[in-house]
């Protein structure tokens, strides 16, 4: 059209429903088909028309991946790339919950000679390489075939067309140039441990104005002194407020270790006990009075179980939905996923904040919240 600067176009609203897409690949070039996340109870062959040959389909009614989803991919990632002990694989993820609290998962890598790396948090848009060569594409190119579908068919995109349209997207990023492309651009493969510099990740500071003074030409009047207002009192300088709460970094590691492995078996099991002790409290013997409890104040469950309605969030509302820091996690072993320390470890009058998307927990200072919503770094 010419002579216009802006010409619209047709795409597909916003309507509060999610499909998760679990993607790998490796520094060879290679991809692992695709996992589709669907936010149903139940499959339908319809779903499945148009994806990448040797996807796998998984349903769950909020469409973000789980622990139990996340154990069925890892079985599809091992048939697929096939480890061996001449031939062990490195698996590079983020922090998420799933990924690092999953036992079945580490004891099934563990035999099948594959070493699991939880990348550092705050560091996936520097360290990840589907991040930085592949996602974006993929978007681009999705987008892309939203508004071809939306122009000839003449009607909105449901999710019986998203296979199709993702698997077109797919075909375009999936490349050997973009795999390897992503892996040398991290410093991962080919390593190199000097591609990125600590101001690459330091913690965003306010810097400081320092006010400019441009000395004037000198003149033959050597009796006049200038003197500044800064020679009388010095300049104020800014002053980060350190914290006094001692909260631990996250950091890397290997969730295959032995020494993370028993960690995470003793943190089940104490939370298992600690579920049997309240049970028998609550029942109590029969003929016996149980000691009375003091009512609380119930507070919004982190669990992610279809049985428990508390809060149901719209995708398309979440800037109405303030951020309570007076709620608790109503499970007292609910853990931050960021420093994965148990809520009833933690100090008193520590603020814990909830995030909208996954209704997963964490304190305030191990986040950078500062609207009135909190969104995680995993469902951003």
């Amino acid at each position: 059209m010419r002579g216009k600067r802006q010409v619209g176009a047709l795409t597909s609203a916003e309507r509060g429903s999610l499909v998760t897409l679990v993607l790998c690949m490796n520094a060879a070039g290679n991809f692992v088909p695709p996992m589709f996340i669907f936010p149903r109870k139940k499959s339908s062959e319809l779903l499945k028309k148009g994806a990448p040959a040797g996807s796998l389909f998984a349903f769950h009614p909020s469409g973000w991946i789980q622990t139990e989803l996340f154990t069925k991919w890892f079985d599809h990632f091992v048939e697929k790339a096939k480890p061996s002990a001449t031939k062990p694989i490195l698996l590079t993820l983020d922090g998420h919950h799933t990924h690092t609290r999953n036992l079945d998962v580490v004891l099934k890598a563990k035999d099948n000679f594959v070493t699991i790396l939880c990348l550092p948090p705050h560091s996936t848009h520097k360290l990840q390489p589907l991040d930085k060569t592949v996602m974006g594409g993929l978007k681009t190119f999705y987008n892309e075939e939203v508004r071809v579908f939306i122009r000839t068919e003449n009607r909105a995109v449901t999710h019986f067309d998203m296979c199709q349209l993702v698997g077109r997207a797919y075909l375009k990023v999936q490349s050997g140039e973009r795999s390897v492309k992503g892996f040398s651009s991290t410093g991962i493969y080919p390593l190199r441990r000097d591609i990125f510099t600590d101001e690459d990740f330091a913690a965003e500071t306010q810097k400081e104005n320092a006010n400019s003074y441009t000395a004037s030409a000198p003149t033959n009047n050597m009796g006049c002194n200038t003197i500044l207002p800064s020679d009388i009192v010095p300049i104020p300088k800014l002053i980060k407020k350190a914290g006094s709460r001692g909260r631990k970094c996250g950091r890397s590691k290997v969730i295959t270790s032995t020494p993370n492995k028993e960690e995470l078996e003793q943190s089940i099991n104490f939370s298992r006990e600690k579920l049997m002790r309240k049970i028998t409290t609550d029942a109590g013997p029969s003929g016996i009075k149980t000691k009375k409890r003091t009512p609380r104040k119930e507070y919004i469950s982190s669990s992610s179980s279809e049985s428990q309605p508390e809060l149901e969030i719209d995708d398309s509302s979440d800037d109405d939905l303030p951020v309570s820091r007076s709620a608790k996690p109503k499970d007292e072993d609910a853990q931050c996923i960021f420093c994965d320390e148990n809520f009833s470890m933690s100090r008193s009058r520590e603020v814990w904040i909830m995030c909208v998307v996954c209704n997963e927990w964490a304190h305030e200072a191990c986040t950078s919240c500062e609207k009135d919503i909190f969104v995680c770094d995993f469902c951003k």
